[in-house]
């Protein structure tokens, strides 16, 4: 149901337990993290209904401000299988990956740590509600994921990058349907 090992791109069909993983991902992150008073929102793929995806949760937990994370308690969260992912170096985010056993090979979920009134939460969010509301650009993102993993199945990097004009240009329909 969740998992994809590192460095491989596959695409599931869309599972409606995905919805019931990020709950039960939800209610744990917010008893662990509750003294951030955390906004924990489902994104990426498999938050958007009917949509094939990799099988991998992405959540976006918005915080007041990006330097409380160094207050995170990491303990908990490694207890929970959470890792910080040290190799990916973002200037907006922090990120932790969940694995599906101690091999740290399969990722069951991410985690985008975020200020809550960042424009990337925005971005995230505006790009999830899109793709939800307009069947026909969801079908055309699917189409484009499956090519790309084709096109791509042991590169994740080159899928990702692969889908950035697409996104973009999402983002900029979005925008104008404000």
């Amino acid at each position: 149901m969740f998992g994809l090992e590192q460095n491989r791109v596959s695409l599931s069909l869309h599972n409606d337990l995905w919805t019931e993983g990020f709950q039960k991902e939800k209610h744990r992150l917010r008893t662990i993290l509750h003294a951030f008073t955390p906004s924990i929102e489902h994104i990426g793929s498999t938050a958007i209904p009917g949509l094939k995806a990799k099988p991998i949760l992405d959540i976006c937990i918005g915080i007041d401000n990006l330097s409380l994370f160094h207050q995170f308690p990491f303990e908990t969260l490694q207890h929970e299988q959470y890792h910080r992912l040290k190799n990916v170096q973002l200037d907006d985010r922090f990120v932790l990956a969940k694995f599906t056993d101690q091999t740290y090979t399969n990722k069951s979920v991410v985690l985008h740590i975020v200020e809550r009134d960042s424009t990337t939460r925005s971005t995230l969010l505006l790009f999830r509600d899109y793709l939800t509301n307009h069947q026909e650009s969801a079908r055309l993102y699917e189409q484009l994921k499956r090519s790309l993993a084709k096109q791509f199945p042991t590169d994740p990097k080159a899928y990702t990058d692969g889908k950035k004009a697409f996104v973009q240009e999402i983002l900029q329909k979005a925008g104008d349907h404000k």
